[in-house]
């Protein structure tokens, strides 16, 4: 996308959701759509949109960070 450490996010969402498909195949809860998302208030650390349909991850960053 362009962004700053593009490929390192990438890398991350991709192992994150790679350790916990084992866990979400048991209970049979699927996630068609997993994304990075940058949020207005810094304690918003995820997001479930329309009952799962898709589940944003909020980056950790340093209290004065923004986006990239």
């Amino acid at each position: 996308m362009g962004w700053h450490n593009d490929a390192e996010a990438k890398r991350l969402l991709t192992d994150a959701a790679a350790q916990v498909q084992p866990i979400m195949r048991k209970r049979g809860w699927i996630v068609p759509l997993l994304t990075e998302f940058y949020p207005p208030n810094a304690c918003l650390l995820g997001l479930n949109i329309g009952g799962g349909g898709a589940a944003g991850a909020s980056p950790c960053l340093a209290p004065t960070a923004g986006p990239p």
